[in-house]
C-alpha cells in the first residue's frame, strides 16, 4: 500500500545542498536532532524539509507545527542531515544546561552512553566526576559542585547501595537526601526512554516531575503514564466524608489532588502530548511494583521525599524506598527543568 508520506517524498542528495542556517533554524533544535530533520529550501513560499524517516507522522505535524505551514517533504541520509545540523547549531551559544556524571569506572561506558544522548536531546554539557567509594568527603564534593548550578546529577551503577540498609544512613542516601539538585539513577541503563511512568503524589511537588516529564518526553519522543496511589483509608477513619471519595470526586471538585491532576493533565495536553491516567488505592510500594511488573517503562519520574518526620514515618515514602527494588532508571525530580 501507497501511503500519503511515500506519494509526497523523494529522497534528496544532501551533499549537493547549499546549507541555509537561518532557514534550518526555523526549526527547534531538541525537534531538529530528535528526528532527524533539516529545512534545506524555500520557493514560492513553500520550506523544503528534509528528513531521515518521512513517513513518521508524528514528526511531521510537529514540523508543521513548528514552521506554521505545511511544507514540502524529501527524504535524506540521517547521518548527513546530523552533520549539517551540528554546523547549523555550532555557532550559537553554548549549551543552555549543566550535567554532573558520577559513576564507578567499571561500568562508565554504558552510563555515558545514556549521558551523551540525554545532553544532546536536552542542549546540556557534562562534568565527569569518577566514582572510587562512598565517603563523606564525596557527598561534601558533589554538595560543593552543587552549587555551581547543575541541573541534573547522574549516578551511575554501583554509585549506590540502596538494597543494603544499615543502622547508619549511607552517604548514597545522604547525596539524594541533602543535595538540591535533580538525580538520575541509574542500576541499569535502559535507551532510548520511550516509556517513561510519572509517579504523582497530588501536592505542588508534582510540578518538578510533570516538567522535568514533559521535556523529556518531548525530547525522546516517549509515551507517557501518570499513576496515583491514594493510601488506604484507615479503619479509625472509615466512616468520615473527608476520607471517603473516589477517582470521579477527585477529579470533579476542587480538592488539592484534583486539581494537580487537572493540572498535569493540562500540561501534557499544553505540550502535545499524549499519556494514561491510572489511580489506585493501597500501599505506594506494591501497586507502584505492580505497574512497574506490567508496563515495560524505561524510566521513572518522581518528586523527592518530603524531609518532615510525619511524612518519612507516618505517611511513607516513596521515591527512596523504591530505589530500594527497581533497577529501572529513577530521575528524583527537585527543582524545575529550565
Amino acid at each position: 500500500m501507497t501511503t500519503e508520506a511515500s506519494r509526497s517524498t523523494r529522497p534528496l542528495f544532501l551533499d549537493r545542498v547549499t546549507l541555509n542556517p537561518e532557514l534550518a533554524r526555523r526549526i527547534p533544535p531538541d525537534l531538529a536532532f530528535r528526528c532527524h530533520i533539516l529545512p534545506v529550501g524555500e520557493a514560492d513560499g513553500v520550506i523544503t524539509v528534509a528528513m531521515a524517516n518521512p513517513n513518521d507522522a508524528r514528526a511531521r505535524d510537529a514540523i508543521t507545527a513548528a514552521l506554521g505551514t505545511k511544507p514540502y517533504f524529501v527524504q535524506g541520509d540521517q547521518e548527513i542531515i546530523d552533520q549539517l545540523l551540528e554546523k547549523v547549531w555550532s555557532d550559537e551559544t553554548g549549551p543552555q544546561r549543566k550535567f554532573l556524571v558520577c559513576t564507578n569506572p567499571s561500568r562508565v561506558e554504558e552510563v555515558n552512553d545514556l549521558a551523551e544522548n540525554l545532553a544532546r536531546l536536552l542542549d546540556a554539557e557534562i562534568e565527569y566526576l569518577e566514582l572510587i567509594e562512598e565517603t563523606e568527603f564525596l557527598l561534601n564534593t558533589l554538595a560543593k559542585k552543587a552549587e555551581d548550578g547543575y541541573d541534573l546529577l547522574i549516578l551511575g551503577p554501583r554509585a549506590q547501595s540502596f538494597n543494603k540498609r544499615p543502622f547508619s544512613r549511607p552517604i548514597s542516601e545522604r547525596i539524594l537526601r541533602e543535595l538540591p539538585t535533580s538525580i538520575l539513577v541509574i542500576r541499569k541503563a535502559r535507551w532510548p526512554f520511550s516509556k517513561m511512568l510519572f509517579l504523582l503524589r497530588g501536592d505542588e511537588s508534582d510540578s518538578s516531575t510533570v516538567e522535568w516529564g514533559v521535556c523529556l518526553a518531548k525530547a525522546c519522543n516517549a509515551a507517557i503514564t501518570l499513576l496515583v496511589i491514594v493510601p488506604d483509608v484507615p479503619l479509625m477513619y472509615q466512616g468520615l466524608k473527608r476520607f471517603e471519595v473516589g477517582l470521579h470526586d477527585i477529579l470533579t471538585t476542587e480538592s488539592e489532588l484534583g486539581q494537580r491532576l487537572r493540572w498535569a493533565a493540562k500540561r501534557l495536553v499544553e505540550e502535545n502530548l499524549q499519556g494514561a491516567l491510572r489511580f489506585r488505592q493501597g500501599s505506594q510500594e506494591w501497586q507502584s511494583r505492580y505497574e512497574l511488573s506490567v508496563g515495560d517503562y524505561d524510566l521513572i519520574i518522581v518528586a523527592a521525599d518530603p524531609k518532615d518526620w510525619f511524612h518519612q514515618h507516618i505517611i511513607g515514602g516513596l521515591a527512596y524506598p523504591l530505589l530500594h527494588w527497581t533497577d529501572r532508571p529513577v530521575l528524583i525530580a527537585k527543582q524545575k527543568i529550565t
